[in-house]
């Protein structure tokens, strides 16, 4: 993987398209990969990331690019193959992860491709990795705001549901079945 932004030097001189790359990691720890199910790679925003000193903002007003090329070869035909594929900031989800796709129930795996590229929204602070770094109460406080987010939810939550106990005997509201999800997770 690789940043493409545009960049300068200390003398001033404009870099158009300078391309850094990008540390991945993914639960096999090894570049060789069997691809026999779906697989999350991802980048963490340490030091060493050219990411590591965005924020939420920065990351939407900067005009670059995450270029990701995955490349393997065919078992069957050892014809080497590549998928390519690019994410403009615009494109980048800041505070989401992916919805898990593989379950696993009494040893056997399973693998729910409908639910494949779909996301769930996580508490996240909107600031940098490294202003987190620097001052970790940051990511206490947001913690502290998601719960309280979370427990008013709730009560709104209780609340909905002690006013529909008292209409269920009007016939009316018989036939309706009302599904409540919290606000952390969006599918």
């Amino acid at each position: 993987m690789q940043v493409v932004k545009r960049s300068s030097t200390a003398e001033g001189e404009v870099i158009p398209m300078h391309q850094i790359d990008i540390a991945v990691d993914n639960p096999i720890e090894s570049n060789s990969i069997l691809l026999v199910a779906p697989l999350t790679v991802s980048h963490v925003l340490d030091r060493r990331s050219p990411l590591y000193k965005m924020s939420a903002g920065d990351m939407q007003s900067q005009n670059l690019e995450v270029i990701v090329i995955l490349e393997g070869v065919v078992e069957t035909t050892g014809i080497t193959t590549q998928a390519r594929t690019s994410y403009i900031s615009e494109e980048i989800l800041w505070g989401y992860r992916f919805v898990p796709v593989i379950s696993e129930e009494d040893g056997i795996y399973s693998v729910d491709y409908s639910k494949f590229g779909n996301r769930v929204k996580v508490t996240t602070p909107r600031c940098s990795a490294r202003e987190l770094d620097e001052k970790p109460s940051i990511l206490v406080q947001t913690l502290q705001k998601s719960e309280l987010s979370h427990q008013n939810s709730l009560r709104k939550r209780s609340s909905m549901r002690r006013n529909n106990s008292t209409n269920r005997s009007n016939p009316a509201f018989l036939n309706k079945v009302q599904f409540f999800t919290s606000d952390t997770t969006e599918y």
